[in-house]
């Protein structure tokens, strides 16, 4: 059994096979989290939720819809009380868009308050600028963890290199989520190597990121790639990674068919 922690069957690339693919998945023990970046795709996520066991539900307004959309506790807690929401996100920091650092941190900040008071885990997105070797908004991001004592949730799509953030964010009991991008590219392997097991999550962030560069459009059945690049990193046994990464999902979303 596998879990994608982090896809996107919710967005328009999938509207014409949708119901074909979550098949497929499950049919190869493949467990799916779809994740919001707005209200249209969180709520999306939720009814497609609804409709298929062994498919769950996160919601939030990503970084990059600062500038865009407000959030509104009210629509969102229609939707968060929703059996099969696991999760707030994906929400965070993304300085490698031209969005507003204080809007991103503004409107992280409301939705860290809403996931706390609903004690519910987040998946957090962060991304530093391009070049940018102190990590920014990983060190931001690590300043607003503390400051609002979170105490459950993920990094999502990992890609910092270094270790001694890598290191903070362990030290608060932090799940590190990798994604196709660790397929093609050795740059994270160190990082990985230091991730302990019972810390480690897969996710495919369908449509994006395919392990498979020559696809246009990654699916949630590219995920074993991950997992298995992962088992040579470690040299450790796939089924043991695959075990290891499933324990750590249903540990920290509580993932109930």
């Amino acid at each position: 059994m596998l879990v994608d922690v982090h896809c996107h069957l919710n967005f328009p690339q999938f509207d014409k096979d949708r119901e074909k693919i979550i098949k497929q998945c499950l049919a190869e023990k493949i467990y799916l989290i779809n994740v919001g970046c707005d209200y249209y795709s969180s709520k999306k996520a939720v009814e497609i939720a609804k409709k298929n066991k062994g498919v769950f539900a996160a919601i939030g307004i990503h970084p990059q819809e600062a500038e865009k959309e407000n959030f509104s506790e009210e629509n969102f807690l229609e939707l968060a009380t929703q059996k099969k929401v696991v999760a707030i996100g994906e929400i965070g920091l993304d300085y490698y868009s031209s969005v507003d650092k204080n809007k991103q941190k503004e409107l992280l900040e409301r939705q860290i308050d809403f996931a706390l008071k609903l004690n519910k885990p987040i998946i957090f997105h962060c991304r530093s600028e391009k070049d940018d070797k102190n990590y920014q908004a990983h060190q931001d991001l690590l300043k607003i963890i503390e400051k609002k004592k979170v105490k459950k949730g993920e990094i999502h799509c990992f890609d910092c290199q270094n270790l001694t953030i890598l290191e903070k964010f362990l030290q608060k009991d932090f799940y590190i989520g990798f994604t196709g991008l660790i397929v093609y590219s050795n740059k994270l392997d160190k990082i990985i190597a230091k991730v302990p097991l019972n810390r480690l999550l897969i996710e495919t962030d369908s449509p994006f990121l395919s392990p498979l560069r020559q696809e246009k459009r990654n699916t949630p059945l590219n995920l074993k790639f991950i997992a298995q690049k992962i088992s040579l990193i470690k040299g450790i046994d796939f089924e043991k990674i695959a075990k290891a990464t499933f324990e750590n999902s249903q540990r920290l979303f509580k993932l109930k068919t």
